[in-house]
């Protein structure tokens, strides 16, 4: 039993140079994402005509959003004007 486990938990000279170097890797990737952040600096950008152009447009939707309501708006108020003048009639 002992010899199956170490039969799947051993590495031979050559895995063992393969995994030093996979985690050789590893490690600089690590060290270089860590240290890179401190060097090297996102450039600043200036977001003020991009949010002008946002409140334009949304106050173009909300006039737009005026413009489609007030038919719909007269509409339900017509509609029921019309069931109580005929509910009236009936009566």
């Amino acid at each position: 039993m002992k010899q199956f486990i170490r039969d799947y938990l051993t590495f031979n000279k050559r895995e063992r140079n393969g995994l030093f170097v996979l985690l050789s890797i590893i490690a600089v990737l690590i060290i270089y994402l860590n240290v890179s952040e401190q060097f090297i600096t996102a450039p600043k950008v200036d977001f003020t005509k991009f949010e002008s152009e946002i409140k334009q447009f949304n106050s173009s939707v909300n006039r737009l959003n005026i413009l489609i309501l007030i038919p719909i708006i007269c509409l339900i108020v017509i509609g029921s004007v019309w069931v109580l003048v005929k509910n009236k009639l009936k009566q």
